[in-house]
This record gives C-alpha cells, structure tokens and sequence, in this order.
C-alpha cells in the first residue's frame, strides 16, 4: 500500500505545480504596486538609497559618507503600475512628490521605464521559473516648486523642472526576480540577481474591473482614464 501511495502523491504534486506554474496568459496585464522596496548601491560614491512605498506611503534614505538623509512623501494622483504587455513588453510607472528636509520647497517626481520582459529558467533549482525585465530606457522627471508668500497671497511657483532619459543596449541593465508568492490575482517578486547592484522586492495586485475604483480612490484618484496616464 505505501508503494503505491506514493506515486500517487507524486503524481499529483506534479500536476499542482504544472498548474500552477505562472504562465503569459496569467501573468500579462495591468499590475498595481502595493508594496516596494528597491536598494541600489553605487560603490564609486560609497552611496546606497533606499526607497520603498507601501500603498500611498512613500520614503527615501540615502546613506553616504557614513550619514543618512530620510525623506517622506506621498504616491498621489496615479496608481504605481507594472504593465506586463503579452507581447512580451513591460512599463513600470510611479509618480509621487516630498518636501526637502528644509520644508521650503516640494519636489514631484515621474519614474517611467520600459522594456522587454520574459521568463527565466533557473539553473540551481530544476523546475522553477523566474521573471526578467530588461530595461531599455528609464525617463525620470523632477519639478521644484516653492512656496512664495506675501500679506494677501500664496503662490506656489515651478523653479525648476529636468527631464532626465537613460536608454541601455540589450541586456545591458536587467533584474531577474522569483516568484515568492504567485496567484492570478497577487504577485509577489524578489530579486534573484541583476546586472546592477540592485535589490528590489515588489506587491503586485492585478487591476481589474471589479476593483479598479476601489485601487483608484486608494492614490486620490476619481477614476479610469488615470490607469492609462
């Protein structure tokens, strides 16, 4: 009897994981950003940043020179999106803005990055897939408005406002990610390696018709036409 319960079991092991192995189809679509950690050091400037969000909630430390800086600020008026095309390309956008540590000032921020994504096969673990993005081009903006105020008025005035574009050759800046956790509706990816020293772990929640208004109202928004801003 122990003989044959254990092919069984097996067996049916195989099938779960067949079944459950993420695929194009159940990977595609339009992703929301629930949760985000990224760490990148730069070893020529003996720096690391930090930034992470969860929901609305958005941070940034940047260690350097044996100190730290910490900003706080707020995901507002557009959702964080992973956009898994099934044409095998991705956009990963976020939009969010914090005060400078003197008050004084507000800084917005546009991250957009694009590229091809497709599955890996690991080598040191038979059977398991993970997920590559390899980047193509990373467009950052960052606009600077103060605060002007006199007895009658307040303004709030732009002083400055960059756009800075980034593009790579094939394979030249990628992350490869596991799989932690994976469903049709939840995601959850964590850097395996990189061609840069990057460390990012990421939440992933599907946008749906069912659950897009409650997502939108989560970042500020009234709703649809923002998921494709």
């Amino acid at each position: 009897m122990k003989n044959l319960v254990l092919p069984i079991f097996a067996f049916f092991l195989v099938v779960f994981a067949s079944c459950s192995k993420p695929t194009v189809n159940k990977v595609s679509g339009n992703w929301c950003m629930t949760e985000y950690k990224n760490v990148e050091s730069n070893e020529s400037y003996d720096t690391t940043i930090e930034t992470s969000f969860i929901d609305a909630d958005w941070q940034q430390t940047t260690y350097a020179n044996s100190q730290q800086e910490k900003v706080e600020g707020k995901i507002n008026y557009n959702i964080p999106s992973l956009i898994l095309n099934s044409d095998g390309t991705f956009s990963k956008r976020c939009k969010y803005y914090y005060h400078t540590e003197s008050k004084d000032s507000i800084i917005y921020v546009s991250q957009n990055t694009t590229g091809i994504w497709q599955f890996y096969q690991r080598q040191d673990v038979k059977g398991i897939d993970a997920i590559a993005l390899c980047i193509n081009e990373e467009k950052i903006s960052n606009k600077v408005v103060i605060k002007v105020e006199d007895p009658d008025t307040v303004a709030y005035v732009c002083v400055s406002d960059t756009l800075s574009v980034n593009r790579y050759a094939k394979d030249e800046k990628y992350i490869v990610y596991n799989f932690d956790e994976y469903s049709n509706k939840k995601i959850v990816l964590n850097t395996y390696k990189s061609s840069h020293k990057i460390n990012e772990c990421i939440t992933l929640d599907r946008i749906t018709d069912k659950n897009k208004e409650k997502i939108a109202n989560k970042y500020g928004l009234n709703i649809v036409g923002h998921l494709d801003d």
